[in-house]
């Protein structure tokens, strides 16, 4: 709003000025009038001088030059001046940015924040810190072109801010980063304009990069602040990372990386010529390589006998197993042979203790028998 009320008072002043200088210069009461050559009349931000007015000693003398200036003059002021490139293929396109502006910034609370006034007092102290030596000794123009690569490299926190409590489900300082971001819209079309002067087709190939990528910037910054008023975190994640992207595009189009790029050429840092490795010698390299060789054979062959013996090992280690299996199965073959034997003994025994008591028994008998008879006779 500031910048809108002094605009229009410079273009106030553009107009009243000239129709001053006529009214006076056609006024019968004045005869000499004065108008000193160092002043200046200035509007958005160009200065034009003030038509010196001659001496009149008379009310008729000089009357038609000084009309003719003053409707110049009028012409001037009232015509609308570009504020940036007159070629019109380097324009941003118009955006819905200016509401958003302020939306944004009225939302997350801008003016009263301490956040949002410590975060931007920090870049701009490391941005005076890093970019002032460099800017001071340039001429008026790159000193803008070098604040507006300072302005838009300046954003890149804000994209990391936003990002955060985008992933965190935050949204209330969102759209106050994007406010931001929106801000510096001036510098992007100042970037454009004056990063790439010449007209070879290598410097209008950049600045068409330049205006695409600059507009996409704007344009996936305001489907963010729509996704981020929403509170469509899908929305606004896929918005982000096309505003990353054409931010990431624009720095690249623009040669925005890096602090040595801001620097004069003669205070750029010159580059180091490496010097190349000495030859190797052919011979040792030979001799080293069949060394080499030699030795991988030799840990072959090594390895070859390692494995024989301990086959061999392994085929005596399995022969003596086997030969303690037959072993135990004899033993246990044995063992059971010899429980039958006992066995048998236990049974013909028993069989010979039966036989016997059977003998006896039938002895007797007879005995008994032969008695009996005896007794009888």
């Amino acid at each position: 709003a500031e910048r809108q009320r002094q605009r229009h008072r410079a273009q106030l002043t553009g107009m009243i000025v000239p129709f001053a200088v006529a009214v006076s210069c056609y006024a019968p009461d004045v005869a000499t009038m004065h108008v000193p050559h160092s002043s200046t009349v200035t509007r958005m931000g160009s200065s034009f001088p003030q038509p010196a007015v001659m001496h009149a000693n008379d009310r008729g003398s000089g009357l038609w030059p000084a009309l003719l200036g003053a409707a110049s003059a009028l012409t001037v002021s009232v015509s609308p001046l570009p504020a940036l490139a007159a070629n019109p293929e380097l324009q941003l396109s118009d955006f819905e940015s200016p509401a958003l502006v302020s939306e944004g910034l009225q939302q997350a609370g801008m003016d009263g924040d301490l956040r949002m006034i410590k975060l931007w007092a920090r870049l701009k102290a490391g941005a005076l810190e890093t970019e002032g030596k460099q800017a001071a000794d340039k001429v008026s123009d790159d000193k803008t072109l070098a604040s507006a690569r300072m302005r838009v490299r300046s954003v890149q926190p804000y994209l990391d801010e936003a990002q955060r409590d985008i992933f965190l489900g935050k949204w209330k300082f969102v759209q106050g980063y994007l406010g931001v971001i929106f801000s510096q819209r001036d510098a992007f079309q100042t970037i454009i304009t004056d990063t790439y002067p010449g007209s070879d087709p290598v410097s209008l190939a950049s600045k068409d990069a330049l205006v695409v990528e600059g507009n996409n910037v704007i344009a996936n910054a305001e489907v963010l602040a729509k996704a981020a008023k929403a509170r469509s975190e899908p929305q606004a994640i896929q918005a982000y990372a096309k505003l990353a992207l054409s931010y990431d595009r624009f720095l690249k189009a623009g040669d925005l990386y890096g602090n040595s790029l801001l620097l004069p050429s003669r205070a750029r840092p010159k580059l180091q010529k490496v010097k190349p490795p000495p030859s190797p010698d052919v011979v040792a390299t030979q001799r080293a390589a069949a060394s080499a060789t030699a030795d991988l054979d030799a840990a072959e062959e090594a390895a070859d006998v390692a494995a024989a013996a301990a086959k061999a090992e392994a085929a005596s280690l399995k022969k003596a197993a086997a030969l303690e299996v037959a072993t135990a199965k004899a033993a246990d073959k044995a063992e059971a042979a010899s429980e039958e034997a006992d066995a048998v003994a236990e049974r013909a025994a028993a069989e010979k203790s039966d036989a016997e008591k059977r003998a006896a028994a039938q002895a007797a008998a007879e005995r008994a028998e032969k008695v009996e008879l005896e007794a009888e006779a």
